[in-house]
Order: structure tokens, then C-alpha cells, then sequence
């Protein structure tokens, strides 16, 4: 987050920060056929290892952690 902040300050940070929005996930299908475990959006939201599995989803799709 600190790098985050030091670049809307204007610095420029190598390499630069991303900023990951959670929606960016829902087209993948991995993503779908995950959120058809819990019952409710809530349910999904609230489960530790649904929430963490959706989290990741794209920076592995997308190779953004390395």
C-alpha cells in the first residue's frame, strides 16, 4: 500500500504498484464454477478459502505475481 501511496504522490516506483479490483474476475470460469459452492454472494464473500481462491484467480490467470 505504501508504494501505492508513494506513486499517486507522483513518484514513479519501479516496478509500479497495481491495484487489483475484485470484480476484475467475474468472466473467468474458474471464477463461475467457484462461486456455484456457496449459496449466497454473502456466503461466498464470508468463506475464508472461497474468498482467497476468487482473490488470486486473476493474478494467476494473468501472471501478475512474477
Amino acid at each position: 500500500m505504501k508504494n501505492l501511496l508513494r506513486t499517486l504522490g507522483g513518484e514513479v516506483i519501479d516496478p509500479p504498484p497495481i491495484w487489483l479490483m475484485r470484480q476484475a474476475g467475474r468472466h473467468l470460469e474458474e471464477y463461475k464454477k467457484l462461486r456455484k459452492k456457496a449459496d449466497s454472494f454473502l456466503s461466498f464473500c464470508y468463506s475464508p478459502d472461497l474468498a482467497l481462491e476468487a482473490t488470486l484467480q486473476p493474478v494467476r490467470r494473468y501472471h501478475m505475481d512474477g
